[in-house]
């Protein structure tokens, strides 16, 4: 872990198009991911990962995985914020109903990526850890982890 930075401010953070937009744009309130993302130094690059032996490859996999699971649930919910607002301008047509069947998705990936998130921080064994012939960090969603282990 890093330890932030005294004054760190997540508005001066460079993000990508996509969670700018989010969190300048739709107005949602992304401080505390981009401090756990900062803390974790979660990036698709693992040589960010240091040890005095040598860091095994499920290791530098599992945590390229947690940029995928943390990126995926910054924009669903900045997906699901835009279906919101969309669909309060528009609350007496057809797309409406449409518009409502995509906020149970996108908090859906939401939960499913939040529960991968948690399942690769706090189990040791997460790299590894295999269900058939399957990682099963590749498998386990919100529903299958409140059951775990």
């Amino acid at each position: 872990m890093i330890k932030l930075p005294k004054g760190f401010n997540y508005r001066k953070v460079t993000l990508d198009v996509a969670e700018t937009h989010i969190r300048d744009v739709l107005k949602v309130n992304v401080e505390n991911w981009v401090k756990f993302r900062y803390a974790i130094h979660v990036g698709n690059n693992a040589s960010n990962l240091s040890s005095n032996q040598t860091i095994p490859e499920p290791v530098r996999d599992s945590y390229r995985e947690l940029a995928k699971s943390h990126y995926e649930v910054v924009t669903s919910i900045g997906a699901a914020a835009a279906v919101l607002q969309r669909t309060a301008q528009e609350m007496h047509s057809i797309e409406y109903f449409a518009h409502i069947k995509g906020i149970y998705f996108h908090f859906g990936c939401t939960l499913d990526n939040l529960a991968r998130l948690i399942f690769i921080i706090n189990d040791p064994d997460a790299p590894t850890k295999k269900r058939g012939t399957r990682l099963l960090r590749h498998w386990i969603d919100w529903g299958s982890l409140k059951s775990y282990p």
